[in-house]
């Protein structure tokens, strides 16, 4: 995984336009860990399960007992859809949603960047990026697997 090139950690004062989330406490690690390039998912400490979208209690045992582990950032693509709609101003249509399963079997939605829509199969290998949108707030996104250039 890598931040963005162009809002890299301690550079440019980031230039996107897109809305902010508003991390809950248990959230917050999550949108601030691209900082360091990596990707955190939050884990039950009591029965090992990954816990996506963060919570305050764990989904399948309902302990509090969490915290944050690194994941790879690889996975691949599951499904996804074209958006044409002019949402907000960042980011321009057409981006695309994308439901991704890291290898460690977590199923996440991000935005896939710098991508031909032609390129994009079931099955597409896709790696984590970050870009800095404001306040600390670290975007996941997925780029094709080799395309980092």
């Amino acid at each position: 995984m890598i931040a963005d090139q162009s809002h890299p950690a301690g550079g440019e004062p980031p230039s996107s336009n897109r809305a902010l989330p508003d991390p809950s406490p248990w959230a917050e690690q999550y949108w601030r860990s691209g900082e360091q390039g990596i990707l955190q998912v939050q884990r039950c400490r009591a029965c090992d399960q990954w816990s996506f979208p963060p919570s305050p209690r764990c989904r399948s045992c309902w302990s509090a007992d969490l915290g944050y582990d690194e994941v790879a950032g690889t996975g691949k693509l599951l499904t996804w859809t074209r958006n044409d709609q002019p949402w907000q101003e960042d980011p321009k249509p057409p981006y695309w949603v994308a439901l991704i399963v890291l290898d460690e079997g977590i199923r996440i939605l991000m935005n896939i960047i710098n991508a031909d829509e032609a390129a994009l199969t079931r099955g597409t290998r896709l790696a984590v990026v970050f870009q800095n949108i404001g306040e600390g707030v670290w975007l996941p996104q997925a780029r094709l697997v080799g395309a980092f250039s």
